[in-house]
């Protein structure tokens, strides 16, 4: 009876290993239709990317970047004068006081005022701009 025990053993394994030998196979099979149409679509992307300039962007980014760029020149024409003023400030010796009229320092006062409310403005819009 071992004779016939030991008969019927290899023809299961020879069934188990011709049975993973094609699972093997249809896997390799499809790793390489995988490959094949991955390296497809890459060439495709490629062509198509070929024909996209590199600087070509949307005419929203172009806005957002022409924005972007007027409002950091009026930041730093803002900062450029309160810069100024600064200097002029410290440099400035102190005055013998001398009444000024009225008009003139509550004038300046809202040209400051102005002054100061743009470039917070401007700080809020360049902080919104991505």
């Amino acid at each position: 009876m071992t004779a016939t025990a030991t008969n019927t053993a290899p023809p299961v394994e020879n069934e188990q290993v011709k049975q993973l030998t094609s699972e093997l196979e249809r896997a390799r099979s499809q790793v390489e239709q995988l490959e094949a149409a991955r390296n497809d679509l890459n060439t495709k992307l490629q062509e198509q990317l070929a024909k996209v300039a590199p600087t070509q962007t949307t005419p929203q980014i172009e806005d957002l970047m022409k924005t972007n760029q007027d409002l950091a020149a009026k930041l730093a024409a803002a900062q450029t004068e309160i810069e100024a003023a600064k200097e002029r400030a410290t440099a400035t010796p102190v005055p013998v006081p001398v009444p000024a009229p009225s008009g003139e320092v509550d004038q300046l006062k809202t040209e400051l005022a102005q002054a100061r409310g743009e470039l917070q403005e401007t700080r809020q819009q360049l902080q919104e701009t991505p």
